[in-house]
């Protein structure tokens, strides 16, 4: 079965261990499939259907590190990762987390990179020579020098997939790479996949919900339904309409033309304002944000977009004074909140960062999602039905309320956290990058919730780089570039003809 150079897998089953009262786990079963060397995989399938687990079986953090039972058989360049350890497998598979501050440690993103030829003994020259190599084919040059809590998510994405390529492992793996990058850097990570797979000869897996945007990478595609194989073959010679995730058969109702014509909201009354907004982290020299003046209203969903860095996550922690401007005001319902406490700004704006490991710390999940209205004392017959009505329109309905969240699945926590936020019930939500970890059909789901919020009068703002998402229904984009507000147009409405169209060109 050793399949010499690639990956094979016979028979794979693992079952995560019984927690708080849910039954053992099957995340993978009886998955069976052979990766040749140099191929170019991709996995996609519903939060929670087994990706992540796959990938860790194969780079041996099951089961050294992570626990539970695996069954079957299992072969990575002739190496069971069960018999290896981890770090010793790392020099022939490098793995790529959904979450770069998972795998980030130094201060410095040359510190960060050299770290891996640092720990394989690699010459000075060598080390010097990789670095630059690493940084200038994920386009971070200009960034070798800063510090990385100073890099935005998108950019931190980019320096851990910079430290595990400069050793040129002979198996890449890659968890979720494109859910945090915007759209150039997103091409330039495909052409790099391409470059390194031709030119090293470097084998490929990678899992992603967004297939539209990784067209180019799609030979073949492997779907997992409920921890099995559903679907493996080319997408693009085989008809699998009823396996393939809506992503990969996008629908003109999810692209939607943008107006030539400036937003103007009228004569309503806005809930959010900024005006002049200024801000520059401590220690950096160009500011984040640089004058910006915009007005947000009741009943509208914004979209915030624009490069990693342009400054979207800066602005979205203005907004309920998680950071205060150097110079201009913030005002929420035409207060300034600059003499506000968080806590008191949060009871009008709810804001969900981009990742929810950051934002659950319950032991439950009912307990996570009635912390914010308990504490508003929202009685509990209310806090039920809210928790209810989001269960269903967010897909997790079938997991058990008494589970601990931070052991749910990557989408299956990030849909609890944008729960967490909506119990609270707030006039303004604002979501840095929502869809992240999230299926096509959650998506879906979640756009259609964000519909019925703006029906109700609430403002919704979203930043993120997933435009199929926002063009679905959002009604105005406004682009950040370098701190700068460079356009605030309005999204036009598709005509239902046109929504009716099966397939884009």
């Amino acid at each position: 079965m050793s399949r010499e150079g690639g990956i094979a897998i016979e028979g794979l089953s693992f079952a995560y261990p019984a927690l708080h009262g849910r039954e053992p786990s099957f995340a993978l079963r009886d998955i069976t499939l052979a990766v040749p060397k140099g191929e170019i995989v991709v996995l996609s399938g519903q939060s929670g259907s087994g990706k992540s687990t796959l990938l860790q079986c194969i780079n041996g953090l099951v089961p050294h590190t992570v626990r539970g039972t695996r069954e079957g058989g299992i072969s990575v360049a002739g190496l069971d990762p069960a018999d290896v350890d981890p770090a010793d497998m790392s020099a022939t598979v490098g793995t790529v987390f959904q979450n770069p501050d998972h795998q980030l440690f130094s201060f410095t993103v040359e510190e960060e990179v050299a770290f891996g030829p640092e720990q394989a003994g690699w010459a000075a020259a060598r080390i010097g020579k990789g670095i630059h190599e690493a940084l200038e084919t994920m386009h971070l040059l200009h960034l070798r020098h800063r510090p990385l809590d100073e890099l935005s998510w998108g950019e931190r994405q980019r320096v851990a997939i910079a430290s595990v390529i400069v050793t040129r492992p002979d198996i890449l793996l890659l968890d979720e790479p494109f859910s945090g990058i915007d759209g150039q850097t997103a091409k330039a990570l495909i052409r790099t996949l391409q470059r390194l797979n031709r030119e090293k000869g470097m084998t490929i897996v990678l899992s992603e919900h967004r297939l539209d945007a990784i067209c180019p990478l799609l030979k073949r595609l492997i779907l997992l339904r409920n921890g099995t194989v559903a679907y493996d073959g080319n997408p693009r010679r085989t008809a699998v309409r009823d396996s393939t995730p809506p992503d990969a058969r996008t629908c003109a109702e999810w692209h939607r033309p943008i107006s030539s014509a400036p937003y103007d909201g009228g004569a309503a009354v806005p809930s959010v304002s900024l005006r002049s907004v200024s801000y520059t982290y401590p220690g950096a020299s160009v500011p984040a944000l640089d004058r910006i003046s915009l007005d947000l209203f009741p009943g509208e969903i914004a979209v915030i977009a624009g490069a990693n860095g342009a400054g979207k996550s800066t602005l979205m922690q203005h907004l309920n004074g998680l950071l205060r401007p150097d110079a201009g005001a913030v005002h929420v319902r035409g207060h300034d909140i600059a003499t506000a406490t968080v806590a008191e700004t949060a009871r009008t704006v709810g804001l969900i960062g981009q990742h929810a490991d950051y934002q659950l710390f319950c032991e439950t999940i009912r307990d996570e999602l009635a912390f914010g209205p308990r504490n508003c004392r929202v009685p509990e017959e209310a806090i039920r039905q809210r928790i209810a009505d989001l269960a269903r329109h967010l897909a997790f309905q079938h997991l058990p309320l008494t589970a601990p969240p931070l052991c749910l699945s990557t989408g299956e926590k990030q849909r609890v956290a944008i729960a967490g936020i909506l119990t609270m019930g707030t006039e303004v939500v604002a979501f840095d990058e929502p869809t992240l970890g999230l299926d096509p059909a959650v998506k879906c789901g979640l756009a259609d919730l964000f519909g019925m919020l703006r029906d109700q009068g609430k403002t919704i703002i979203i930043a993120t780089h997933d435009r199929a998402f926002t063009h679905r229904c959002a009604d105005r984009e406004i682009v950040l570039d370098a701190g700068h507000l460079a356009s605030d147009r309005r999204i036009r409405p598709v005509p239902p003809r046109e929504q009716a169209a099966e397939h884009c060109p």
